[in-house]
C-alpha cells in the first residue's frame, strides 16, 4: 500500500482537497483530528502535558484546554517545541497503526493530511507527497475570510509553518486550487495514477 502525505499552507484549501479525495474513495487520516483525540486520551501525552503545564491545562471533563495551551505555546518557543516533540511521534505511531489496518482492508493507497507535514517529520513516513499550493496573498485573503481573523494573526500563524517554496521542492504532486485550474480533474488524475501503481493492484494483476 502506498502512503501519501497531503500538506499546504494556511488558506491553501488543503482540508477541502482532502475531503475531495475521501469522496472518491481514498481513506484519509487527519493529523490535526488525531492530535486532538490523542491529547485527550493518550495517557503518555496527558501525563506529560500536566507535568509540564500543570493539571489545570485540562478541563473538568478531561479534555485539554486548547485555548489555554495555545496562549502559552505561541508565546514560548520552548513550550511549542516541547508540545510538538511530545505529540508528533504519538500521531505518527497512531497513523502507522491506522495505515496497517487500511492495508489489511485492501486499500491501494491512503492519504495523510497534515498542516505541518514536513516540520513534524511525518513526510519521512510517506511514499509520496502532495502539496496544495496557492500564492501567499491569496492564502492570506482566504484565511482571513474563513477564520474572520485579522491579517496580523494569519501572518503569525504562517510564520510557524515551513516556507511553501521549500515544501514545494519536495512535492511529487502539486494541486493548484486557484481560479485558473479545476481541482477535481487533478484529484482524479492523482488517484488513478496511485491506484495503478499500488502494490495491491499489482498483486491483483499477477
Amino acid at each position: 500500500m502506498i502512503k501519501v502525505g497531503l500538506t499546504g499552507g494556511i488558506g491553501s484549501g488543503k482540508t477541502t482537497i482532502a475531503k475531495a479525495f475521501a469522496a472518491v474513495g481514498v481513506p484519509v487520516y487527519n493529523c490535526d483530528d488525531a492530535a486532538h483525540r490523542l491529547t485527550d486520551s493518550d495517557e503518555r501525552v496527558v501525563s506529560a502535558l500536566k507535568g509540564r503545564f500543570g493539571d489545570h491545562i485540562y478541563l473538568a471533563d478531561g479534555r485539554l484546554d486548547r485555548k489555554a495551551l495555545a496562549g502559552i505555546i505561541f508565546q514560548d518557543p520552548l513550550a511549542l517545541s516541547f508540545v510538538n516533540g511530545l505529540v508528533h511521534p504519538v500521531v505518527a505511531e497512531d497513523f502507522d497503526a491506522w495505515a496497517r489496518h487500511m492495508a489489511d482492508g485492501g486499500a491501494p493507497w491512503v492519504l495523510c493530511e497534515a498542516a505541518v507535514m514536513v516540520e513534524s517529520g511525518m513526510d519521512k513516513l510517506m511514499d509520496r507527497l502532495i502539496v496544495v499550493y496557492l500564492p501567499r496573498e491569496l492564502r492570506i485573503t482566504r484565511a482571513m475570510a474563513r477564520d474572520h481573523a485579522p491579517r496580523e494573526l494569519i501572518e503569525k500563524r504562517m510564520s510557524n509553518q515551513a516556507d511553501p517554496d521549500s515544501v514545494l521542492a519536495l512535492a511529487d504532486y502539486i494541486i493548484s486550487p486557484d481560479d485558473k485550474h479545476l481541482v477535481l480533474p487533478q484529484i482524479i488524475d492523482i488517484d488513478n495514477e496511485l491506484r495503478a501503481s499500488s502494490p495491491c493492484r499489482q498483486r491483483e494483476r499477477r
